[in-house]
């Protein structure tokens, strides 16, 4: 949305990402190094870059140890580089999945 200048108002287009964010809580995403994460909070200050959990490497097809990312504090060494979608992978149900990766966060952050 925020490519396609003028389609939308600046002003209501920050608010809206500031209030949902760009990738909400609970969403998966694919990053530039061929993992698949689990949004799992937001950086205030660079919405592009949210702070993920990743659990599967596209590359070896299996799931890895879950790795809390912070997007926003390693620079350029990955990003954000689509939606993920995880049909046709041997991952369980997506409202599994996100209570498993939600669990795990909150247990490593013990």
């Amino acid at each position: 949305m925020k490519t396609m200048s003028g389609a939308f108002d600046e002003d209501i287009l920050r608010q809206f990402i500031e209030s949902v964010g760009l990738y909400p809580v609970g969403s998966f995403v694919r990053l530039r190094s061929e993992k698949l994460a689990m949004v799992i909070d937001e950086d205030h200050k660079d919405h592009t870059r949210p702070v993920v959990q990743a659990f599967y490497s596209l590359v070896t097809g299996e799931q890895i140890k879950p790795q809390r990312i912070a997007l926003a504090r390693i620079e350029e060494q990955d990003h954000v580089v689509d939606i993920a979608d995880l049909s046709g992978l041997d991952l369980p149900d997506s409202a599994f999945l996100r209570e498993m990766l939600f669990l795990s966060t909150y247990k490593n952050a013990e």
